[in-house]
Formats: structure tokens, sequence, C-alpha cells
């Protein structure tokens, strides 16, 4: 879910653990690579035209809690 909305933005977007190296969003082995388990902070990073909006969008996505919907 997640990799398919930042693949869906069309920015650059970049996520890693807090303090990791940075991995392409937009593919889902990458993000399973960073080895972030729920409670990690995780860092976002996205380039281009929305970054700001797309940024808070994908950071609002991480922070529900699927299991409860």
């Amino acid at each position: 879910m997640f990799a398919d909305a930042a693949k869906a933005t069309g920015l650059r977007v970049l996520v890693s653990r807090a303090g990791g190296t940075p991995a392409p969003a937009s593919s889902v082995l990458a993000v399973m690579a960073i080895g972030a388990q729920q409670g990690d902070e995780i860092v976002l990073s996205v380039a281009g035209p929305g970054a700001e909006r797309v940024a808070d969008d994908l950071a609002a996505l991480v922070a529900r809690d699927l299991d409860e919907e």
C-alpha cells in the first residue's frame, strides 16, 4: 500500500529508518529491506513539485493503524 502510494505520486520518494540508508519508497522490496517495524521512526524524503504535500500524505498513511481498519 505505501509503496504503491509513493509510486503513484510520480515523484522521487525515499524512505529510511532514522539514521539508515535511504531506499526508493516505490519499491516494495526496498521498503521491506529497510527493516522498519511498527513504532520505528522513519524518514521520508520527497523531491519535486508538491513535495511537501506528498510527504504529508505519505506520513499520514504510515501513521494509520491499518490493523484497526
